[in-house]
């Protein structure tokens, strides 16, 4: 049969004070986290809208499913707007197996790639 320790002792009771202290910390770093996120919202600018365009079909992504969705939306008879971060169609298909995003000098500069990409 085990030994199970009566629900007051003192190494149950510091187990709970533990458990406690850690789900306060946890409260107040989400609070600060919450609060910090909001506060900078108002400081941030928005961009102006250079151009407006409207379409029927918006494809985000220019690789080769982008791309091929964007055809078959034209032979629908609809509007397509096709954009992707790079200025070449087809992604990485055409990169010869090399990333295609590492070789662009504009995104290189400024660090601009997607997120998740590298």
């Amino acid at each position: 049969m085990m030994n199970l320790k009566p629900w007051h002792s003192p190494e149950i009771n510091q187990h709970r004070r533990t458990i406690a202290w850690s789900r306060t910390q946890n409260i107040i770093a989400l609070a600060l986290i919450l609060l910090l996120g909001n506060l900078g919202k108002d400081a941030i600018a928005t961009p102006e809208i250079e151009q407006e365009i409207s379409c029927d079909v918006l494809v985000v992504g220019a690789g080769l499913a982008g791309t091929a969705t964007a055809y078959e939306a034209l032979l629908a008879g609809r509007t397509v707007c096709l954009t992707d971060i790079t200025d070449w169609l087809g992604g990485q298909i055409s990169s010869q197996g090399t990333s295609a995003l590492d070789e662009r000098p504009t995104q290189s500069r400024l660090h601009h790639y997607p997120r998740g990409y590298l």
